[in-house]
């Protein structure tokens, strides 16, 4: 079986939208690359939930997204895949392992095996309309 090879990219590179990746997973379209983000939703100064899930392009879901919530939310980490369908299967795998964690949908609560699900976090806060 083959390894996948997974770029965790930077706040920089991401806001420059990263170039495809080569090698095992060949050639990409840059307009099929998705992110599976992680967002912190906050009430006040308490971290209130954690939403897992996909977009192509998470800043535009983040906005999208606050718009309707009471929290403050934030991007709290990302990672960006080649094709829709491998950010769907790693996202339904968090969510597979996360389960008894979940709220409803794709919101879980905030406990350590959530948070510290991707040894790959890093706070993203420069992305947040909160600052």
């Amino acid at each position: 079986m083959r390894e996948s090879k997974i770029k965790v990219i930077s706040v920089k590179e991401f806001m420059e939208k990263p170039q495809p990746l080569e090698g095992s997973l060949g050639k990409s379209d840059p307009q099929e690359w998705h992110d599976l983000y992680f967002i912190h939703a906050w009430i006040d100064d308490n971290l209130i939930a954690v939403k897992i899930g996909i977009s192509k392009d998470c800043t535009k879901r983040l906005a999208n997204l606050q718009k309707h919530n009471l929290a403050y939310l934030d991007i709290f980490s990302y990672q960006t895949y080649p094709s829709r369908k491998l950010a769907r299967k790693k996202e339904k795998e968090a969510h597979k392992y996360l389960k008894e964690h979940r709220i409803r949908g794709e919101w879980f609560r905030p406990v350590p095996a959530v948070i510290e699900y991707n040894p790959n976090l890093q706070p993203f806060t420069a992305l947040s309309p909160r600052h």
